[in-house]
């Protein structure tokens, strides 16, 4: 078990420690003693309420919208649905770029925090005003049912960096002119790209977080190579309302790596509020 896990545990452990005195007065309003004599939605309420208060008054540092928004969506029956639902597939694919599609991506994506919306397979254009509300999403997206699941990188505190090649991209990002923004992204944050060593075209997508100012645009380097990798880069600004430096008037498909890395990865949820510091992950 590795350090981190040990703070989480101790973390959590300290959480309902903390929770059961006020678990016990909330539900004493009920005239109960346990939450199964509650309604379900009345006790995930309870619930909700109780740890929303503990995160406020022992863990200063806590993202209380993160927190309350997870909660919420892990009682919600959709979520629950479509969360099963795309564990018991294999998102894994030959297509390091392929892209999220369907309702159950959707809600999947909303109910971490991502704000979502249909993207249509033909024309590159965002069909709707992306959401994170799970049924506004599930309503919009039994319209299109087909549709890749749309965001806007403009939008989000974060980069999502992709290749088909992780032996290969660290040459790629310092010899590329076509990717001279994102070697300067790279150096700026300090970022240390995997260096292996990795199989041929192993797959993988790097999170890096905005910084206040920047203006860093979409990159893709589409490799004809047969001995090098694709390099992408999901990027854009907003300013005064108007996004800029990503194409379809500032909106993408999500790739289906960071969809397969959040349900793998919890902690991944948590970027799509405030991340810190990059974070690697290899597929």
């Amino acid at each position: 078990m590795g350090q981190l896990d040990e703070i989480v545990i101790a973390a959590m452990t300290r959480a309902m420690q903390k929770a059961e005195p006020l678990l016990a007065e909330a539900l004493s309003q009920y005239g109960v003693t346990s939450p199964d004599q509650l309604l379900p939605g009345v006790a995930g309420k309870v619930f909700q309420d109780v740890m929303l208060r503990v995160a406020a008054e022992n863990f200063p540092n806590a993202q209380l919208d993160a927190l309350k928004h997870g909660l919420a969506a892990f009682q919600h029956p959709l979520f629950e649905t479509a969360l099963l639902r795309l564990k018991a597939q294999s998102l894994s694919t030959s297509d390091a770029f392929a892209m999220a599609t369907g309702r159950d991506a959707a809600i999947v994506l909303a109910g971490l925090g991502l704000r979502v919306a249909p993207f249509d397979r033909k024309t590159p254009r965002i069909l709707a005003e992306p959401d994170n509300d799970i049924d506004k999403v599930g309503e919009t997206f039994a319209k299109w049912k087909t549709a890749y699941v749309g965001y806007s990188p403009c939008d989000t505190p974060f980069y999502m960096l992709l290749t088909d090649c992780v032996r290969t991209m660290r040459t790629q990002i310092a010899d590329r002119p076509e990717l001279r923004e994102l070697k300067d992204l790279v150096t700026r944050t300090g970022l240390a790209l995997p260096s292996g060593p990795f199989p041929a075209f192993k797959h993988g997508i790097i999170l890096i977080p905005r910084e206040l100012g920047d203006s860093v645009s979409t990159i893709f380097l589409n490799n004809p190579n047969p001995n090098d990798g694709s390099v992408g880069l999901y990027a854009g600004w907003s300013i005064n309302g108007s996004r800029e430096g990503a194409p379809n008037s500032g909106f993408l498909p999500v790739p289906l790596q960071f969809l397969d890395a959040a349900i793998k990865e919890p902690e991944i949820a948590l970027w799509i509020w405030r991340p810190t510091g990059p974070r690697v992950v290899l597929n």
